[in-house]
């Protein structure tokens, strides 16, 4: 199901989709995925494995996927169907942390997040399976069975919205390593009992329940439904204002919201004329910032052809707007993360957003 090749031609036709080759003890590994990328980026390169491309790894020709992409529901045409009060859904806790994603190769445990090998998460999540044998006899039986587990990552050190009070690995889903087919949430559950390991529960509630929970909840980011085939998420009102999102259409809020990876968060709040008017701001936003990417990353390689000699990269380049996103940086992670911050520090207010979004329609 999952050829490399197709991700290697998605990095080719979209400059929303990308990779990286990370080296963990002499391994090369393959990393794909999304960067700044709006629905119909997934939607119109679905046959090149687009929705995939959210972290799945490839070591040579083997590929080992992480979650697929998925939706908020009525974000998108991929979600945007009706649900009847008393119809039940089985769903899922969202639990509010950061993925890690375990990788056996010849008996060798390897850890990743979403995009990387090598960032404080995976080393706080890879102690945390080194030192629980129940996790780690876990991760390695279901390899031999072509199964890969999927954890996230939660505590007090690594809250994004929703605090936890100790660290641990909530095992979340398996998948087939080969299909990329999710086990049922019965089966998950009876792994993680077996294996005395903590696992985000599924539950069957009627969807009235569910939208009081939603409307009424506090603490909780919202749940995930799996509903049509297909894996749904659901967000509490609590956790959608927590993130002031618009009440109005406004360039700055949409283009902070873009830079956050939150523009799915107001998508689901509104629709109509209004919604099509924010994606086409988005994708106004998805093109400059990506233009900006660009420039960054080849002055990036102009750095790295300088053997990242700062002097001699100062005084060639120090005049370019996106110098300061691309001195002292030794990874193009680090660079487009500068660029972010570049852009997030360079245009505060909504006359500026506005435009630099005109010029930048004028040029096209």
């Amino acid at each position: 199901m999952f050829a490399r090749q197709n991700f290697i031609e998605l990095t080719k036709v979209s400059e929303s989709f990308t990779h990286k080759i990370e080296r963990v003890d002499g391994l090369d590994f393959d990393i794909f995925f999304y960067r700044f990328a709006t629905f119909s980026d997934f939607k119109n390169n679905e046959h090149l494995g687009s929705l995939e491309a959210r972290g799945i790894v490839f070591l040579g020709e083997k590929a080992f996927p992480a979650f697929h992409k998925f939706f908020n529901w009525k974000e998108n045409p991929y979600t945007n169907f009706s649900v009847e009060d008393d119809e039940v859904l089985v769903v899922q806790e969202k639990i509010d942390g950061s993925l890690i994603h375990p990788i056996v190769v010849d008996d060798y445990l390897f850890v990743k997040s979403k995009t990387s090998f090598l960032s404080e998460h995976v080393r706080a999540g890879k102690e945390l399976l080194e030192r629980d044998d129940r996790k780690k006899r876990l991760v390695f039986d279901l390899y031999k069975d072509g199964l890969v587990p999927l954890f996230e990552l939660v505590g007090p050190e690594n809250q994004v919205v929703v605090r936890y009070d100790r660290d641990d690995l909530v095992l979340l889903a398996v998948r087939n390593v080969y299909n990329g087919e999710y086990l049922p949430p019965e089966e998950v559950g009876k792994i993680a009992k077996e294996y005395k390991v903590e696992f985000a529960q599924w539950k069957e509630i009627p969807f009235y329940r569910l939208r009081n929970i939603l409307e009424n909840e506090k603490g909780m980011e919202g749940f995930v439904a799996f509903v049509n085939n297909n894996f749904v998420k659901f967000k509490t009102k609590w956790y959608l204002n927590l993130h002031s999102f618009i009440s109005e259409i406004r360039e700055d809020v949409i283009f902070y919201a873009f830079l956050d990876d939150k523009i799915d968060d107001i998508l689901i709040n509104i629709d109509g004329e209004k919604k099509k008017i924010v994606e086409g701001i988005a994708e106004r936003v998805k093109e400059v910032v990506n233009e900006k990417v660009r420039r960054a990353l080849e002055l990036f390689s102009e750095y790295r052809e300088l053997g990242f000699d700062r002097k001699s990269f100062a005084l060639k380049y120090r005049r370019e707007e996106l110098f300061s996103a691309v001195i002292g940086k030794d990874k193009e992670d680090l660079v487009i993360s500068g660029v972010v911050d570049f852009l997030r520090k360079r245009y505060r207010t909504l006359s500026e957003i506005r435009n630099l979004l005109s010029s930048y329609s004028q040029k096209t």
